[in-house]
């Protein structure tokens, strides 16, 4: 058997985190680009597009209500299955799909299966956008967006906005359905909405207003007491791409 990565360690004993090989990471490379160039992600996954998480907020400032969807162990979620069968979608060949599939998953409990994506590849977020897309819950995520619904994904958060409570919540229903029957869950915890305001990406948004979240801030602030001029440079500049008020205060710490 391919061994693909050298070794593995947790972050806060919750994520869990392998390193691949060097010819791992060669493939991975070489796979991402493969794939990218038989599949354009949709323009609301902003983690593909300039501005990340902060444009994915900014989308949504028209709106009065707003649901939040986290998806739950997003990487383990993708399966070498759903690996598979996206890159098949994607027109590849289904030996070299296969293939791929094997050389991108591993089993975290090292017992062998389920096999799933795993933080630390070249590859792992290109594979995990495409089976998302490629899912039922990534042609009810599109068809509310063609429905001129506001959509935002930026990797596992999912946001979603509108002017009208009941057609919000028909959509949540909606997504949940299509997220169980393609075998992804939203976290009951950090899923909210319908409602006038939602903090996502660490941003608390409502209508016409974006800011940093209080928790955020309070980091931002004891980072910057400390005074490395290249950490403080970079927060305020950071901060002021999404408020220019709460950049402001922060100037006069």
């Amino acid at each position: 058997m391919l061994q693909t990565y050298e070794y593995s360690f947790s972050i806060g004993g919750e994520r869990q985190v392998f390193v691949p090989t060097p010819s791992s990471r060669v493939f991975g490379e070489e796979l991402k680009h493969r794939v990218l160039k038989r599949w354009t992600p949709p323009a609301y996954f902003f983690h593909f597009q300039p501005g990340g998480h902060v444009a994915a907020a900014r989308r949504h400032l028209g709106s009065c209500f707003f649901i939040r969807l986290d998806l739950r162990r997003f990487y383990d979620s993708v399966t070498r299955t759903k690996v598979h069968r996206a890159l098949c979608q994607c027109r590849f060949r289904h030996q070299f799909a296969w293939h791929a599939a094997c050389r991108s998953t591993v089993s975290k409990s090292g017992k062998g299966r389920p096999y799933s994506l795993p933080f630390g590849f070249v590859q792992s977020s290109i594979l995990a956008s495409l089976s998302l897309s490629m899912s039922y819950l990534g042609t009810a995520l599109a068809s509310l967006h063609h429905d001129h619904t506001s959509v935002s994904i930026y990797m596992d958060d999912i946001l979603v906005s509108g002017d009208d409570v009941a057609t919000l919540s028909a959509a949540r229903l909606r997504l949940e359905a299509a997220a169980e029957r393609s075998g992804f869950e939203f976290h009951p915890l950090k899923s909210v909405g319908p409602a006038p305001a939602v903090e996502v990406f660490n941003l608390d948004l409502c209508h016409h207003r974006l800011k940093v979240s209080p928790s955020r801030i309070a980091d931002f602030e004891a980072a910057i007491v400390k005074g490395d001029p290249a950490t403080v440079a970079g927060i305020l500049g950071y901060v002021g791409t999404v408020n220019s008020e709460q950049r402001a205060s922060l100037e006069l710490r």
